[in-house]
């Protein structure tokens, strides 16, 4: 829930996309659609692929995206915090139960 009203804010100021709180909440759902994808894939990614590999990979690029929404504006800052999403999906389960 926090993270969808922080998007909802963030998605709201005028530097970044100016949308209306109801328009705003449609594209939280990228994020966790996202996310969504981001299990399923890397699920199948880590039979082949050694967790702690695909767990730097998608941290190293979760980083990267909210540094460039950091340092963006516009556009450019709203996909990259909603592409979090997508990296950020394997992070708890590969830290908890494949990396033991």
């Amino acid at each position: 829930m926090s993270i969808g009203s922080f998007l909802i804010n963030f998605l709201g100021e005028p530097s970044i996309a100016g949308l209306a709180e109801q328009e705003a909440g449609k594209y939280v759902s990228f994020y966790w659609g996202g996310a969504m994808i981001g299990r399923f894939v890397g699920a199948a990614v880590m039979q082949k692929i050694h967790p702690g590999k695909a767990l730097t990979t998608n941290a190293l690029t979760a980083a990267l995206l909210v540094l460039m929404t950091i340092f963006g504006s516009g556009h450019v800052a709203m996909w990259t915090i909603l592409a979090v999403g997508l990296f950020n999906s394997i992070m708890f389960p590969t830290i908890f139960f494949a990396c033991r």
